[in-house]
């Protein structure tokens, strides 16, 4: 049976959030975290077993639902792979494996209606396999990098903000240097095929689905402030939060037409300003849509601007 969940486990690419502490794998609560914590759960997801505290304990990630997620969880704390405090070790486990394909990246004519001409043309860009974290960077994750917390909106899993590009660019170096893992933000292109489903893209507005309030917090559901990553629905990939929450900053710098994009992962042009993607609790929907896209200068900061994480697929 153990074989079996493990082999599941690394088959659909599973890993342990970074929401729970690791006593919470003991689903069973004889003290240990065990084989007889991953049956439980399993039980639960099956129906085989529906009592209210063990379905509470059984929802490993916190998400309100008992999966193959919260499965994978207990077995990784089981093996050992997340420890308390090991805030490096569960990003690494939130890295999701995003495989490459050719997808037509920008905003069809009609489609939106206040999307901007820099949005189109609409063209085919081919990625490789890449990774990207589930979550926005957490203030947890920042403060065990940089030593500090510049957030306006406290608290651990929330999503670090008030800070710039080039606190970003400062952060991944950091980051890299701790981990000996070359993490760095997304390219556009990368963003924008994550945000859509990678190869199974969505045609859905919104990162998740078409209803906005199950998938993002903006100005009309968040009551003027950040909320803890992870909390609403995520997109087929599995990440969290690509629409609402944060903007999130991108490596690449801004072109007012795709006319000049290459057909392939990366645009690269000295200068100009970084791009910024996803939306934000303050803002409206139009500015959640996958296809969205705005910018700032580098040095700009501010309680609705963060980060997400990538890397290459050897890592």
């Amino acid at each position: 049976m153990r074989k079996f969940l493990l082999f599941c486990a690394a088959t659909l690419g599973l890993a342990a959030t970074a929401q729970t502490p690791v006593a919470m794998g003991d689903v069973t609560g004889d003290g240990q975290i065990d084989i007889a914590d991953v049956n439980a759960v399993i039980n639960v997801m099956l129906g085989k077993a529906s009592s209210d505290g063990l379905v509470t304990a059984s929802d490993v990630t916190g998400d309100g639902q008992v999966d193959i997620a919260d499965v994978n969880n207990v077995i990784n704390i089981m093996l050992g792979k997340v420890q308390p405090g090991d805030v490096f070790a569960r990003l690494e486990a939130d890295m999701v494996t995003v495989e490459g394909g050719t997808f037509d990246m920008g905003t069809p004519g009609g489609v939106a209606p206040y999307s901007h001409a820099w949005e189109r043309p609409v063209h085919a860009v081919t990625l490789l396999s890449f990774k990207v974290c589930r979550y926005e960077v957490t203030q947890e994750l920042w403060q065990a990098v940089m030593g500090s917390n510049p957030s306006a909106f406290e608290g651990e899993r929330r999503p670090v903000e008030m800070v710039s590009w080039a606190d970003a660019q400062a952060f991944v170096k950091k980051l890299a240097e701790k981990t000996g893992k070359p993490y760095r933000l997304l390219t556009e292109a990368e963003w924008e095929y994550a945000a859509r489903g990678g190869q199974q893209q969505s045609a859905a507005l919104y990162a998740g689905g078409d209803d906005l309030a199950q998938v993002a917090w903006t100005a009309a559901n968040a009551g003027g402030e950040t909320h803890p990553v992870g909390q609403l629905q995520p997109n087929a990939l599995g990440l969290y939060d690509m629409s609402g929450n944060v903007l999130e900053w991108i490596q690449d710098t801004h072109a007012d037409t795709y006319a000049v994009w290459p057909a392939a992962n990366v645009w690269q042009v000295e200068g100009g300003d970084p791009v910024v993607r996803g939306g934000s609790w303050r803002w409206g929907g139009n500015y959640c849509r996958t296809t969205w896209r705005g910018y700032f200068p580098a040095t700009t900061a501010n309680s609705y601007l963060g980060l997400r994480l990538a890397c290459d697929i050897n890592l």
